[in-house]
Order: structure tokens, then sequence, then C-alpha cells
């Protein structure tokens, strides 16, 4: 399929706003609920929208990779669930601001965000450089596709 067919499609528009509010809400609830219930909910999360990508958008399962990738997750997700900590911790409306507004939780936004943007920024090279790779395959397809044809006139006017 065509990748700006497949932005421009309904089910993908309605595929990203649902993960957008996903997110949304996640932000909302982080700092009243358990991490340890949200981190295995995102960890499903990830393992259901991975198989939900193979059976609704076609996308195929790669054993090697895919499989891998769902058993550091689960894996993941039952090291977070078995360390822990048992005990309930109740925080108040102030202690929730004053945590994010804490040095040490803005200059951690702010590596994410650093990395998040670098990241961006290395894709869009790479995804520049495919483009490129795959214009100088097209144009070499064509000069080899010129050449043999070139060879078989001049083996037909020679036989000739």
């Amino acid at each position: 399929m065509n990748a700006s067919k497949t932005y421009c499609s309904c089910k993908w528009a309605i595929g990203f706003v649902f993960i957008t509010m996903n997110v949304l809400c996640h932000s909302l609830v982080l700092p009243f609920c358990d991490l340890t219930l949200l981190a295995c909910n995102a960890a499903t999360a990830i393992i259901v929208n991975m198989l939900l990508s193979v059976h609704i958008l076609g996308e195929k399962f790669i054993w090697k990779y895919d499989l891998t990738a769902m058993i550091f997750i689960a894996s993941g997700s039952i090291i977070i669930a078995t360390q822990a900590h048992t005990e309930q911790v109740d925080f108040t409306a102030e202690e929730i601001r004053d945590l994010l507004l804490k040095a040490d939780t803005i200059i951690y936004l702010a590596v994410c965000i650093c990395l998040f943007l670098g990241e961006s920024a290395m894709l869009r090279y790479f995804y520049g450089r495919l483009r490129e790779f795959e214009q100088d395959a097209l144009a070499f397809e064509e000069e080899q596709r010129g050449e043999l044809e070139a060879k078989r006139q001049a083996q037909l006017l020679h036989t000739n």
C-alpha cells in the first residue's frame, strides 16, 4: 500500500486520534495512579497494538524481531510488577505539583524532548538518504535495462 494513501485513510486517522487520546489520558492520570499498573497497561497496549497492526493493517509479523520485542516487553512488565513497592503511598495535590516542578523532573523531561527531537532529525536524515538511494537504484536499473536493450539490438543487427 502506498504510504500517502495510508496516511490519508479514515482508518489511519481514527487510529491516530485514539492513540493520541491514550497518550493524553496516560499523561493526565500519571500523578494519581499506581505506576506498576500503568507500566503493565502500557506494555499490554504495545503488544496488542503490534498484533492489531498485523490483523487490521496487514503488516507482516517477523518472528525474529516481533517475538523478541514481545518477550522483552513482557519480561520488563514482570520485573516491574515483582520489584514494585507493596506499601501504599498517598500524595496530596501539593506534593504532586512539587514533584512535577522539581529540577530533576524538568531536567528529565528536557532530556526526553531532546532525545525525541534528535531521533526525529535522524529519521528525517535517513529517510532522505533512503530516497536518494532508491532514486540511484532506479536510475541504475534503468541504465542496465538500456545497456541490455542496446546489446540485444546490436546482436539482432549482427545476426541479420
